[in-house]
């Protein structure tokens, strides 16, 4: 599996920074609900919102406001978490992605960060699901940490294709890697909830 990641973050390595940002975001479409299980609303808005501009400025190229996001991204409570015994913790994680595609998009240039942003959504996606060894249906399938790691590695790969065959990020482009993300959350969305129930937190947000 490793080889496979490395690969994968080689390959977006050589893409040009918006097509690298889109990637990113892309990566933070999918674990999107994470966030929104285990933050905050008054962040939880903020981190949708800032979602949504993301989309925007990748199709029409434009990122005046990115720094001001960015800055708010940092700013979010959740960041204090010091530990995986904080709900915010995990929150967090799941704010990576999002927090440095706007730091990408405000400097207009491409970044280190990609790798620890590939690994950094396989290994919640493992952690999400491989709590007490959770295992559990939904729609007949097996939901495993194994399973959902696998999810995103094949995402992150679908995602590369599409981007490697477009020598320009068109808005048409955009939608597709858009839409192919939120058609990938379902699954993360459940184990999210499951999560948060497995730990006692579903009852404090």
């Amino acid at each position: 599996m490793r080889q496979q990641i490395e690969a994968i973050i080689s390959a977006v390595h050589n893409l040009g920074s918006w097509h690298q940002a889109c990637f990113i975001v892309a990566c933070a479409q999918r674990v999107a609900p994470v966030f929104t299980q285990l933050a905050g609303s008054q962040s939880a808005n903020i981190y949708h919102e800032a979602m949504r501009q993301a989309w925007k400025m990748l199709a029409s190229r434009q990122a005046a406001s990115a720094h001001q996001i960015h800055s708010l991204l940092q700013g979010l409570p959740e960041g204090d978490a010091e530990d995986s015994l904080d709900a915010s913790y995990y929150a967090m994680i799941a704010a990576y992605p999002l927090t440095i595609a706007f730091g990408m998009l405000g400097n207009g240039v491409q970044t280190d960060a990609v790798g620890s942003v590939c690994f950094s959504n396989i290994n919640l996606c493992a952690e999400i699901s491989g709590v007490s060894d959770l295992r559990f249906i939904a729609h007949d399938q097996e939901i495993t940490g194994s399973s959902l790691e696998q999810d995103e590695i094949v995402a992150q790969v679908s995602v590369l294709h599409v981007l490697q065959n477009e020598p320009e990020l068109s808005p048409t482009v955009c939608e597709q890697v858009h839409t192919d993300a939120i058609a990938r959350v379902q699954r993360i969305e459940i184990a999210a909830l499951q999560f948060a129930r497995d730990r006692g937190w579903d009852s404090q947000r």
